[in-house]
């Protein structure tokens, strides 16, 4: 259960490439081109990145495998505060970089880890309960708070991101993977970290578990929005009852939080079972995901980077965010076997590592 599972790196590399296209298209206003491609592409909007904070839930349950299993308290708290501390980390780096990309994701990492500390030992029942509360509170918060305060939907802007009512609710509420609901994505990998993957059976199970919460979701999306259409002339209205059944990322509705749950479980047991069955073939995309705290970063300082001093930022095809996409893919992979042939691992991981390691000295020589 401790020793690293190669699926699990698998698919991270896979959700760093859903990224990459998801975020190459948004800032090269990829929005012509042909259809299928933009449907393709719109298919992975809010799946790659859930798929990363499930996986993120997982390694929470691997770090927390041995301290769950002895029971010994001392060792759960030592646990939990090297959980929280990596959050703090993550919610440092993530401000910094947000600067850089308004659409980071990491300072809100850096909340699920902190809030995740407080419950990483719960019973497996009590996850899940926490999860479907998070999901079905969003709803309710939506009729009473309002979603669209600070946003400006045509240029996707978050004016006021710096003021104390910016930051509360654009962390918590009305973000792009807000703790309300997102944190439930976290949870249920909490949840998955636990099962036993290394048993085939067991695989099979947690797929099935995948495809029935994806086409639920799917379908109920699509009966509603059939019935919906049936009762409501107004397309206006029409827009904005369909939310209420929407599978779409914004806002994160319960059916997007379970086709997307649904997805992303669906893509980690086919990756289990790719990495299991061709471990030689998917060494590269292995070592890849075991980067991808650099290559995320790497995606938006050299990546669109590049892509601004191409003047490529803006009135591109989708072909054309495609093929910036899979060259730096293909740069990523490329990098990820040279340095860890070299190194035992990515820049930003080690120095993440550094300074985990020094704040965890520093806790122990000053206990609270």
């Amino acid at each position: 259960m401790l020793s690293r599972n190669q699926g699990f790196d698998l698919a991270r590399a896979l959700a760093l490439f859903g990224m990459v296209i998801v975020n190459f298209k948004l800032v090269m206003g990829a929005e012509q081109g042909q259809a299928h491609w933009l449907y393709l592409t719109s298919l992975l909007e809010g799946r790659a990145a859930a798929l990363f904070v499930i996986l993120a839930g997982i390694g929470i349950a691997l770090i927390s495998a041995k301290a769950q299993q002895s029971g010994s308290l001392s060792q759960r708290r030592q646990v939990q505060t090297d959980i929280f501390t990596r959050g703090v980390l993550l919610l440092g780096i993530g401000l910094a970089y947000i600067t850089i990309w308004p659409a980071d994701i990491l300072h809100f990492y850096g909340c699920y880890f902190m809030l995740a500390a407080l419950v990483c030992f719960v019973p497996d029942r009590r996850l899940l309960q926490l999860a479907i509360a998070l999901i079905l509170l969003f709803p309710l918060m939506l009729l009473l708070v309002d979603y669209d305060r600070h946003w400006d939907w045509t240029t996707l802007t978050y004016h006021n991101m710096w003021s104390l009512d910016g930051l509360w609710r654009r962390i918590l509420f009305n973000g792009f993977h807000p703790v309300i609901p997102w944190l439930a994505f976290l949870l249920f990998g909490l949840w998955l970290g636990r099962r036993s993957w290394y048993k085939p059976a067991t695989q099979r199970v947690l797929l099935l578990l995948g495809v029935s919460l994806w086409l639920i979701a799917e379908g109920l999306s699509w009966l509603g929005s059939q019935l919906l259409a049936s009762v409501i002339s107004d397309p206006v209205e029409l827009a904005e009852a369909g939310i209420l059944i929407s599978t779409d990322m914004i806002p994160p509705m319960p059916l997007y939080m379970l086709s997307a749950s649904g997805s992303a479980l669906v893509v980690i047991c086919l990756c289990q079972y790719v990495a299991n069955s061709a471990p030689r073939l998917c060494s590269p995309l292995i070592k890849t995901g075991q980067m991808a705290l650099s290559l995320y970063v790497a995606h938006v300082i050299l990546g669109m980077g590049t892509l601004e001093a191409l003047g490529m930022l803006g009135n591109q095809t989708i072909e054309m965010a495609l093929l910036a996409a899979g060259v730096f893919s293909l740069f990523a992979v490329v990098f990820s076997v040279i340095c860890l042939s070299l190194f035992e691992r990515g820049p930003l991981e080690w120095l993440f590592r550094l300074l985990l390691r020094s704040l965890s000295k520093a806790n122990t020589k000053n206990p609270a």
